[in-house]
């Protein structure tokens, strides 16, 4: 009798796990863990695609997870996993066609790309072309680095003065004042170029957009004063009251 019990015990737990099993393998029936993208090159010109697993890959062109060639008019398959972030960068030879998102070209797709659980397409395509970021980037430089001197000795921020762009829209400020000290400041900048506060006190105004020189380009330097904002605009927080005129200098590529 008790030998009974333990098979009917043990035939009852064997039946408990096949259910368990069936009933998971049903539930995940039809949840595919990859999908099939698939990418058309409707632009005139032959595109380089690189695929990254990160924001920060994709900022600095590191780590890249593939890399692909799509000849115009041409469709190129790509198995990625569902759920999983990727960042897509797609230009032509001389980078005059791309999907910066600095580009005023309207290019499509823009580089961040979700993957759902089904097959999905996703069309190259731009508006014209675009010389920004061949400026930028000298071509396919991973950063863009630029160095200008503020040689007025009378401003406060006179002295040397790198910018480091990502294609993140993001970037570093290192500033060297006369003395050798040197500071640094990460900033964000968008279609216009760079705007944005070192130190809360100065403000630099570089644009970017229809840039044709290879070689150089003027950034615009301005001293504020910060005053609290009891205005009527939530986005705002501060107000700016200029001190000093506005003074410009050249920035090279490093």
């Amino acid at each position: 009798m008790k030998r009974m019990f333990t098979l009917t015990c043990l035939r009852m737990s064997i039946a408990v796990c096949i259910m368990t099993v069936l009933q998971s393998c049903i539930k995940n029936e039809g949840i595919p863990t990859e999908s099939t993208y698939t990418f058309i090159n409707q632009t005139d010109k032959p595109v380089t695609v690189d695929l990254y697993g990160s924001k920060e890959d994709y900022g600095v062109s590191s780590n890249r997870i593939k890399q692909y060639a799509i000849e115009p008019g041409a469709a190129q398959k790509m198995l990625l996993e569902v759920a999983k972030p990727y960042w897509v960068d797609w230009y032509s030879a001389d980078y005059s066609y791309n999907n910066w998102e600095l580009s005023y070209s309207s290019p499509t797709p823009f580089p961040e790309l979700a993957v759902a659980a089904v097959d999905d397409t996703r069309v190259i395509s731009i508006r014209s072309s675009d010389t920004v970021w061949s400026v930028v980037f000298n071509g396919g430089d991973a950063t863009g680095k630029w160095k200008g001197i503020l040689s007025s000795s009378s401003h406060p921020l006179a002295g040397t003065h790198e910018f480091r762009f990502r294609k993140t829209m993001t970037g570093e400020h290192i500033f060297t004042d006369l003395s050798g000290a040197a500071t640094s400041q990460e900033f964000t900048y968008q279609i216009n170029g760079i705007s944005y506060y070192l130190g809360k006190t100065s403000r630099f105004n570089l644009y970017l957009r229809n840039l044709q020189s290879a070689g150089i380009f003027s950034i615009s330097c301005n001293m504020f004063n910060m005053t609290p904002n009891t205005g009527r605009d939530a986005l705002k927080v501060q107000t700016l009251q200029p001190t000093m005129p506005s003074v410009e200098f050249n920035l090279t590529r490093q």
